[in-house]
């Protein structure tokens, strides 16, 4: 009862007792969970006092009765009492505390603990976080998004018949594990995974200690950019002091990897996650739910920097087969500010886009400056020191990249010859350029001085300069004396003719070559002397 009342309490309070990281599957001293802290020997001492003074014990005889209780040495409690060492196992506060009749001190003793570490002399103290702040949140929200947390339990014993009761267990709930033999260790053992479904079931195996066990905790995070990644790592090793063994690259994926109970158990108790898959139960746990915006626009943040999407038009989005997912973060964006729209793809994914009318300055804050999406964001509206990767794919498909490098073999050319060269529609091609063009690595404009017409629709209409366009109509006239006769022969009506004669009007550049060559003219010549055009062309800047 008394932990559940805290539990509460931390979560109305974004702080975390840490005597909830205690669990009854913690029932050998070495899986024991200690904490530490300058302060502590002080509340060990006073609780002492008050268990000698009304359980009219001694120390010896109390040191015996938490041997007995918790079924260690009592020599470890004497030397507990001693001082002799600087960590405190859980059980051991709990129960002192419980003989003590002393609720109030654990709290006084969460708030003076400064590391914790599992009672083992190999392993390393960690850090305390006391408390929900902004990094953690950006923790839990990238894991969420695409961290996994394993853990495998491990009963093994030399006579294979004292697993027998397990797997009689195991089997009648239809559990799936592996049963295996150890040349090596001379052990029989029994490998089973956790997940949200089996873990009660397991625990309680555990709890019973039928045979050994052991418990191996895998937490992994991976991602196909390493920026993002390298993100998550030290958010790790800031929050938690723990700096994760395994960093590296694997099938085109960047993976952080390491083992660490306490981690696990954060997870766990304090953040609802659960072994095993979380892909369509994912969530925003409570802690963060319930606190100030700021906290969970942190934990979009995780979210959006690996599992969000930017289009090429610079959209934010986010998609996932948890509709709760969806629902909170399009709560978070509603109480932001942000306009949304939401949908349900043909496979059942949902789907939540922020619109482009949005501030970028807005969307740029949930993503982790200097991550991928943070690069691209900044890329797409003109920012080239900070270029993302780019993935190139095949050589049907579009990218500014490719587009820029025609551009500098073609000189220029127009939305229709990137289409018909790229096979796409003219809005994807329209995108890639504004790209370029915010980028100022193009120019989009309708005064191009010099074309050639076979990068540009021959439906361009064009404005020759005034030298050229007097020596195309002194050609007309020279040839065909009258306008009316040269119209006819281009089968036009003689006023259109005329007002491309007096230049009310641009002319159809395959018009354009029909005249020239009708004249004995170069039309390259008149493509490299124009005024205007009536559609942008894309040219090198």
């Amino acid at each position: 009862m008394l932990l559940n009342i805290f539990i509460v309490y931390d979560i109305m309070n974004n702080n975390f007792n840490l005597f909830s990281l205690n669990s009854r599957v913690d029932v050998h001293p070495r899986t024991w969970i200690c904490i530490g802290g300058k302060e502590l020997p002080t509340f060990v001492r006073k609780l002492e006092k008050e268990v000698i003074e009304k359980q009219g014990l001694t120390r010896e005889n109390l040191s015996r009765e938490l041997a007995r209780s918790l079924n260690c040495s009592h020599t470890s409690f004497k030397q507990l009492f001693q001082e002799k060492r600087a960590f405190y196992p859980l059980p051991f506060i709990l129960k002192l505390s419980k003989l003590a009749q002393n609720k109030k001190i654990l709290k006084k003793i969460n708030s003076e603990t400064t590391f914790l570490k599992v009672n083992s002399a190999s392993a390393k103290p960690l850090k305390v976080c006391k408390k929900l702040n902004i990094n953690l949140a950006k923790l839990i929200g990238s894991f969420m998004a695409d961290g996994s947390l394993s853990i495998q339990i491990i009963f093994s014993a030399r006579e294979k018949r004292k697993l027998k009761p397990i797997v009689e267990t195991l089997l009648k709930n239809s559990q799936r594990f592996s049963l295996n033999y150890s040349k090596k260790r001379n052990e029989h053992y029994l490998n089973i995974t956790k997940n949200k479904n089996n873990i009660n079931l397991i625990d309680s195996l555990q709890t019973k200690r039928l045979t050994n066990i052991q418990s191996h905790y895998a937490i992994e995070l991976s991602d196909a950019y390493k920026d993002n990644v390298l993100f998550f790592k030290n958010l790790v090793i800031n929050e938690f002091g723990v700096n994760p063994n395994k960093f590296y690259k694997k099938e085109n994926m960047w993976r952080v990897t390491f083992s660490n109970k306490i981690v696990a158990r954060f997870l766990e108790k304090f953040f609802e996650i659960w072994p095993g898959k979380k892909s369509d139960d994912a969530f925003e746990p409570a802690i963060i739910k319930k606190a100030h915006l700021k906290m969970r626009k942190a934990f979009a943040l995780g979210l959006l920097t690996f599992d969000g999407c930017i289009t090429k038009q610079g959209k934010m989005c986010y998609s996932s087969n948890s509709k709760t997912l969806i629902e909170a973060l399009a709560d978070i964006w509603k109480r932001d500010g942000i306009e949304y729209g939401r949908s349900k793809t043909k496979r059942g994914d949902y789907t939540i886009n922020a619109y482009l009318t949005n501030d970028k300055k807005k969307l740029l804050q949930y993503f982790e400056p200097n991550t991928q999406k943070w690069k691209l964001i900044h890329w797409l509206e003109g920012d080239l020191t900070k270029k993302p990767v780019i993935k190139e794919t095949t050589v049907t498909k579009i990218s500014e990249e490719k587009i820029f490098n025609l551009l500098r073999r073609k000189k220029n050319c127009d939305i229709i010859y990137l289409t018909k060269f790229f096979g796409c529609k003219q809005s994807t091609a329209r995108y890639y350029l504004k790209t370029l063009k915010k980028q100022k690595r193009i120019v989009l404009s309708r005064n191009i001085k010099s074309i050639n017409p076979k990068n540009v629709s021959e439906k361009t209409m064009v404005l020759v300069n005034k030298k050229w366009h007097k020596k195309l109509f002194n050609g007309i006239k020279k040839r065909f004396v009258y306008d009316k006769e040269f119209a006819t022969s281009l089968d036009i009506p003689k006023a259109t003719l005329s007002a491309w004669k007096l230049r009310k009007n641009h002319i159809p550049l395959h018009r354009l070559e029909t005249m020239c060559k009708t004249l004995n003219l170069d039309f390259q010549k008149f493509c490299n002397n124009l005024v205007e055009e009536d559609r942008e062309i894309a040219a090198i800047n």
